[in-house]
């Protein structure tokens, strides 16, 4: 079979791309060599599926060299070149999208050859396009150190300006630290979120010494991403609800100077903490949560690029929030109309889960049964606790206490020996399986002392999942 590096690689383009490749490949600027032609019109009539039947390298070359005697080392040869330079089309396609790095280059050869004039006329073109181009704060700062940067170098071997002060450096450094702080304050919250979801401890270097730094040079703080995530920092270390509205007022306000995927970062940590909240007692973060994704919604962060699917966990999280505030109907519309932008992978997985949960939350249980009972082979983890905690759900609201008590201790055991369970969930599913197992015991022999003194240990515990609906339940009981 042919290697499977150059057909997984193909396997990644585009109709449009893969056509492009073809007639990048035809230009005797970049290849001259004609097996490779061969070798990709051949390909082009199977992809994108590419066929492994008609994969055999044997095969591939009495196809492209009929009569001629295979040979094995020849063959090789061709597909290593056709994936080499399937790789340099996707460098060209990438860099001719980006202007301002051809930019950079063009600057570099001109300075390289000497051609001061020009170096000089293209470098004043390229910075007035950039600060008209209206870039958000990162891509902005890291042209802008790459202009000053050869700008810098250029004057420094000019020995006509050399003693001329035409290079700004205090600006230059400033520029360059914001650069630095985009990305070092990018890469801590990568580091703490991780940290702070699995529960891991992880040294990071210089971190106190950064925010010690903007505390007394609060002018970099002008800059929206670096504001943004050196408040997403305080939150995730500190867990102050200040930050929480901070970070929100900021996202809302410079949602422009913002790149998608920290668009979209940003609201999943905000997300993230009003759930830990939630799971705390503080119902109010539900509705500030349902306000976050109305506004990701009208302002299309679904996903983390043009390129990907709605994220499905985002999805849930949504129908999660409209369920809890009483928006049935919006829930319906927002399933409806945005089921297709899942991926196909969990596309009938997260609609029928999601719409179980609706109709469970409007008091149709059989029919949330019934739509449970289509989630087959879960794969992911966390759908599996989903399914669990719902189907229980379920059991109680029909009475199902046979069935009940036979699924949460699979379901304990479930929590208890997988290792792939992220720490918040296990805790979270924990507690849920712990307290429903003792209402199911006060339910079958009713104890009103009981019931309010497991209410009162459930409303000051943490991380515990579905913890309204627990009390909802004792409250029932109660009020019997």
């Amino acid at each position: 079979m042919l290697k499977s590096n150059l057909i997984e690689l193909l396997g990644g383009f585009k109709q449009k791309e893969f056509k492009e490749l073809g007639e990048f490949l035809r230009s005797p600027f970049i290849n001259k060599n004609e097996g490779v032609i061969k070798l990709y019109d051949y390909l082009s009539k199977s992809f994108p599926d590419f066929e492994e039947e008609k994969l055999e390298k044997k095969d591939v070359f009495n196809n492209i060299y009929p009569g001629a005697d295979f040979n094995d080392s020849f063959i090789k040869t061709i597909i290593y070149n056709l994936e080499r330079l399937a790789e340099k089309f996707l460098i060209y396609k990438k860099l001719s999208q980006d202007t301002f790095k051809q930019d950079i280059y063009l600057l570099e050869e001109l300075d390289n050859r000497n051609l001061r004039k020009l170096f000089k006329k293209k470098l004043k073109a390229a910075e007035s396009a950039l600060v008209k181009a209206g870039l958000d704060d990162q891509s902005y700062f890291h042209y802008r150190t790459n202009f000053d940067g050869v700008k810098a170098y250029s004057t420094s071997k000019d020995t006509k300006t050399f003693n001329e002060p035409n290079v700004d450096i205090s600006k230059i450094s400033v520029n360059l630290i914001n650069d630095f702080l985009m990305n070092i304050l990018s890469h801590y919250i990568a580091v703490i979120n991780e940290t702070w979801f699995m529960k891991k401890d992880i040294k990071l270097d210089f971190i106190e010494e950064i925010l010690r730094y903007l505390r007394n040079n609060k002018k970099h703080l002008r800059v929206p991403l670096i504001s943004i995530n050196y408040f997403i920092i305080l939150l995730l270390r500190e867990e102050k609800d200040v930050y929480f509205y901070e970070i929100k007022r900021q996202l809302i306000n410079n949602i422009n100077n913002l790149k998608h995927i920290d668009k979209m970062g940003t609201i999943t940590i905000l997300n993230n903490y009003g759930i830990k909240r939630e799971s705390e007692g503080h119902d109010e973060f539900i509705k500030e949560r349902f306000e976050l994704f109305e506004f990701a919604i009208k302002n299309n962060i679904l996903s983390y690029g043009e390129d990907y699917y709605f994220n499905d966990k985002q999805f849930i999280n949504i129908v999660t929030c409209g369920i809890k505030l009483g928006k049935f109907t919006w829930v319906q519309y927002f399933i409806n109309k945005y089921k297709d932008t899942l991926s196909p992978e969990y596309r009938d997985l997260c609609y029928n889960y999601n719409m179980a949960r609706l109709y469970f939350s409007k008091g149709m249980f059989n029919e949330a049964l019934e739509k449970l009972s289509t989630l087959k082979s879960l794969k992911r983890v966390e759908y599996k606790i989903f399914l669990r905690t719902l189907t229980l759900k379920i059991y109680f609201e029909l009475g199902l206490t046979d069935k009940s008590d036979a699924y949460l201790d699979a379901f304990k055991h479930f929590i208890a020996y997988n290792k792939n369970i992220p720490e918040i969930y296990k805790k979270g599913s924990g507690n849920f399986v712990r307290f429903l197992i003792s209402i199911l015991k006060l339910k079958e022999n009713p104890d009103k002392k009981g019931l309010k003194k497991l209410k009162d240990k459930i409303l000051n515990t943490n991380y515990i999942s579905e913890k309204s609906w627990l009390i909802e339940k004792i409250n029932e009981l109660l009020s019997q």
